[in-house]
């Protein structure tokens, strides 16, 4: 008696379940089971169902983002369908909601389209305008391109040493520059030649004065000489004979 009650458990516990399958309803494409009706119902706006099964709820509708646009609406049993506009990448390959453009190409001032740079623009970040190469002062270590800035050879920085020489020198021709005014220049050049004159006509009046003494002293030797010869002829004979000689 006891084995044919545990017998008759085992059946009923095997039974129910499939009782109860039997029971569930198996929603459609579009529907869902709600489970406190115990009966499949539409899915609501804005949602879909792209499956048959017991799902109890939908799926929310996909929203094109920056970068895509719409091509089909989003209906009861699919979801909306979006595609990347021209010049942008999608992020995901399966999912095209959201692209971006992506580096070397640039937005424009909406931006919705996104278009490659032209020669001497780059972008080196996504969804960003397309910026002109730096302008080098002096030569360019590396060209820019498309997706990267030009690069320029920096200068040696002078040593400063030099520098500071270099603003003594600066400093001191600024001076000179400034101490000699142009006034004081044409006053240089009108008195120079007064100075030269001056200096000419005191240089003749040492030579005449130089002059005029030795030739005095030479007459008064010569007149020395002759006195001494006009004395008698016993006091000073033999000094005339000798001159004479």
């Amino acid at each position: 008696m006891f084995w044919h009650l545990k017998f008759l458990s085992t059946l009923l516990c095997l039974l129910l379940p499939l009782q109860n399958a039997r029971m569930t309803p198996v929603c459609e494409k579009g529907e869902f089971l709600n489970y406190s009706k115990n009966k499949c119902e539409p899915c609501p706006d804005n949602q879909y169902q792209s499956k048959r099964g017991t799902d109890n709820s939908c799926d929310n509708c996909s929203t094109c983002k920056k970068g895509s646009k719409k091509v089909s609406e989003c209906t009861k049993t699919s979801d909306t369908h979006c595609r990347c506009k021209t010049g942008f990448k999608p992020k995901d390959v399966l999912n095209r909601e959201i692209c971006f453009c992506d580096k070397g190409f640039g937005l424009d001032e909406t931006g919705n389209r996104c278009m490659k740079c032209s020669d001497g623009f780059f972008t080196n970040k996504v969804d960003s305008i397309c910026q002109k190469f730096k302008i080098c002062k002096s030569v360019i270590k590396i060209p820019g391109n498309s997706t990267s800035d030009a690069v320029c050879e920096e200068l040696t920085e002078v040593p400063k040493v030099i520098s500071t020489s270099t603003s003594i020198i600066s400093s001191t021709t600024s001076t000179s520059t400034t101490t000699s005014s142009p006034q004081n220049r044409d006053s240089f050049y009108i008195l120079w030649p007064v100075l030269l004159y001056a200096g000419i006509i005191l240089l003749i009046g040492l030579l005449s004065c130089k002059v005029t003494q030795c030739i005095h002293n030479h007459k008064k030797e010569a007149s020395r000489q002759e006195s001494i010869c006009r004395k008698p002829v016993e006091e000073s004979g033999e000094k005339c004979l000798s001159l004479l000689v």
